[in-house]
């Protein structure tokens, strides 16, 4: 792994493989670098990929009291300055959204893709409280659950099939990323006029859902996507 610094001095940590153009990846919440372990042969067959360790994860530095959401893209910037110009911008659910908010400040911006960009909607104040309060007790498995439960609004069967999987486990590692993720988003809000200026190519894409309640949301979420 290789290490950059942020703005605030916050060591990001980051695995470049390949060759090619340059692309760095941004992964969602309760993941790391390696999310992109099945797709990084491919990719890095064509890209130099630059795969990050957010703020909290990995080999990257924690999180700090008074973190905002703007220390997130930061932490996308610095790996972009490490990275040869043009760069290609990916980012997963709510690596997504720092990527887009990173891409307004890349002078030399390839492509801008977001694959599955979280949904931008408030997280009400008790759920926060939830979060931080289990988060003070270090309980990683209340962390997921409050997460999946009141913010990803899984069923609690849902939830209890991933209980039984390699996945769990996983996203236990990174649970204590939740609470200052969260907490960040408060009060922020999507303007798509924000992104207008934005020249570069842009590509947004979302898996098809099997079932209909799922759809349903997808076909919001891809109405969302297409104005951004």
């Amino acid at each position: 792994m290789e290490r950059c610094r942020s703005a605030d001095g916050t060591t990001i940590s980051f695995l470049r493989e390949g060759n090619g153009p340059s692309l760095v990846l941004v992964h969602a919440a309760l993941s790391d670098h390696r999310y992109w372990q099945g797709a990084l042969p491919a990719l890095a067959s064509g890209f130099t990929v630059h795969a990050m360790d957010r703020r909290g994860r990995g080999d990257s530095g924690p999180f700090r009291e008074d973190h905002t959401i703007e220390r997130d893209y930061e932490d996308v910037l610095a790996v972009v300055a490490a990275a040869d110009p043009p760069v290609h911008l990916l980012g997963h659910s709510s690596g997504a959204r720092y990527a887009m908010h990173a891409a307004l400040r890349v002078p030399e911006l390839a492509s801008l893709m977001l694959y599955e960009p979280a949904l931008f909607r408030p997280i009400p104040s008790p759920i926060l409280a939830d979060l931080a309060e289990a988060g003070s007790r270090h309980d990683r498995d209340a962390l997921l659950t409050i997460f999946l439960r009141d913010i990803l609004r899984l069923s609690d069967q849902d939830i209890v099939r991933r209980r039984d999987t390699p996945l769990w486990t996983y996203w236990l590692e990174q649970a204590l990323t939740l609470p200052p993720e969260m907490r960040s988003l408060d009060g922020y809000r999507f303007d798509p006029q924000e992104f207008a200026d934005v020249s570069a190519p842009r590509c947004c894409c979302w898996e098809a859902r099997a079932d209909r309640r799922s759809n349903k949301g997808s076909r919001r979420s891809r109405r969302r996507s297409r104005t951004a």
